[in-house]
């Protein structure tokens, strides 16, 4: 199982990124999952982030996207390959 890397951990008293990796193991994705937050909060980045480890851990994935946020996530990389897309 690959490790997805997703950031660093945030020093407490800072509240800054440190320099602990921050992973998730690919076994616990399993299910489904959310991502919630305000407005602005980086619920898009992370889930392009986490889109991006999926993929380059070989890991398939189906992505529905209503608002066309994450279009181009998949093309930023020159090592990504686009398989295929649907616009909604």
């Amino acid at each position: 199982m690959a490790g997805l890397q997703l950031g660093f951990r945030l020093d407490p008293a800072t509240g800054k990124a440190g320099s602990d990796r921050l992973t998730v193991d690919s076994g616990d994705l399993t299910t489904h999952g959310a991502i919630l937050g305000m407005t602005g909060s980086g619920k898009t980045g992370l889930a392009i982030v986490m889109l991006e480890e999926a993929l380059l851990a070989g890991i398939p994935c189906l992505i529905l996207d209503p608002k066309g946020e994450m279009g181009t996530c998949c093309s930023r990389s020159p090592s990504s390959r686009r398989r295929s897309s649907v616009p909604g």
